[in-house]
């Protein structure tokens, strides 16, 4: 039922090849964002999907046949189902350490990004998967925008964006105002700091200017160097 469907603004453009759709959770202070590749095969891969009503799933429809559904983590999948479900035709890609907690939530999976990467996602998008980190994130870059792609990895929300209440607690969490993981991700969900530091070499050498997030403003400039600055607290490897 359309009833069902979480708050969520209309499909926009934001580089040749590659929309988003904003959206939110009625019940968290957090908003959402679902990110939509057009490849060059001229199908879609879709990043952390977002449902939406169905003229809304038409318009993404005309952009392309929905191929890849790309399930970043494992908190951010609510929704994958339903996408399964419209497009049987589809795969479904996960992280390989979470797909056994990802198989209760989603169902069916199809490969994971590690293991079952696929040529034709290969030739638009890297993917880089991280370790001694709780959600078990899979953080892509879209080589022909020259943006990276990530969910909670980083936030970028500002205060003015929020109501009072839901400021507030952003603000206690260490999300609000800042470029960067959160103080949750710090001291919550990081649980080795020199396995996420390994994970990340690729996503600190990656060239990118913009950043898309789930939580926040998309970072339209000095990408690559505003995210490997936000992880100068990881221990260095050698």
């Amino acid at each position: 039922m359309e009833t069902d469907i979480q708050p969520y603004e209309p499909m926009r453009p934001v580089a040749e090849g590659l929309y988003c759709v904003d959206g939110s959770w009625r019940r968290s202070p957090l908003p959402r964002r679902m990110t939509v590749f057009v490849l060059r095969s001229g199908s879609l891969a879709i990043h952390s999907v977002v449902r939406m009503r169905e003229n809304d799933m038409r318009d993404l429809e005309a952009l392309g046949d929905v191929r890849w559904i790309l399930v970043p983590n494992t908190f951010h999948c609510s929704e994958a189902g339903w996408y399964r479900s419209r497009y049987p035709e589809s795969r479904l890609l996960v992280p390989a350490r979470g797909r056994k907690a990802l198989e209760a939530k989603v169902g069916r999976i199809d490969g994971t990004y590690e293991d079952d990467w696929p040529e034709e996602l290969a030739g638009d998008l890297d993917v880089a998967c991280t370790a001694g980190f709780k959600l078990e994130e899979a953080v892509f870059l879209h080589r022909p925008s020259r943006t990276l792609i990530a969910t909670d990895l980083v936030f970028n929300q500002h205060g003015e964006d929020f109501p009072t209440l839901r400021r507030w607690v952003l603000t206690a969490a260490g999300a609000m105002n800042r470029f960067g993981p959160t103080r949750l991700f710090r001291y919550v969900f990081t649980t080795d700091r020199r396995a996420l530091a390994e994970s990340l070499r690729p996503v600190f050498d990656w060239d990118y200017d913009r950043v898309i997030m789930s939580h926040g403003r998309i970072l339209e400039g000095g990408g690559s160097a505003a995210v490997r600055e936000s992880f100068d607290w990881l221990h260095p490897v050698s």
